[in-house]
């Protein structure tokens, strides 16, 4: 027969996709059992939201307006992403970024004033990195304080 599968059972194609395989047959019967023959199926996930505390009082316009007028400049937008990486010293971050060195330092300065950085003394070197817990609480502090 044409329509023969080497298992001994029938291989008709159009059968299938008529639907009339007999229940229990094919390969939807093994994916539906868990691990080892279970014959439960698939058990669906439980998720629960974690509740956060909720902050003390609202995140004001005064609050986040520092953080996006450091971010407003092209060269501050692109140093925090390089520090993601790791600490970097002024001139790596120069030599990386192809800028020179004073360029750099006032564009740290701001991103520092504003709090997205840190900076550490390592001897006669200044290492920075970048705030992670204020930098990503960001987005959500920005629309908490637009949509409030």
């Amino acid at each position: 027969m044409g329509g023969e599968r080497g298992d001994g059972r029938g291989g008709d194609g159009e059968a299938e996709a008529r639907g009339e395989l007999e229940a229990g047959e094919g390969a939807t019967q093994d994916m539906s059992r868990g691990e080892g023959g279970d014959e439960r199926g698939w058990q669906p996930v439980r998720q629960y939201p974690v509740a956060e505390p909720s902050p003390s009082e609202p995140v004001s316009l005064e609050t986040v307006t520092p953080w996006l007028k450091a971010l407003a400049h092209p060269v501050r937008l692109r140093l925090p992403r390089t520090l993601a990486r790791g600490a970097h010293t002024t001139g790596e971050l120069a030599h990386a970024r192809g800028l020179s060195a004073p360029e750099v330092s006032r564009r740290l300065a701001a991103l520092r004033r504003a709090g997205l950085l840190t900076a550490r003394r390592e001897g006669r070197y200044v290492r920075y990195t970048v705030n992670l817990p204020d930098l990503t609480a960001l987005g959500s502090d920005v629309l908490e304080a637009v949509l409030r």
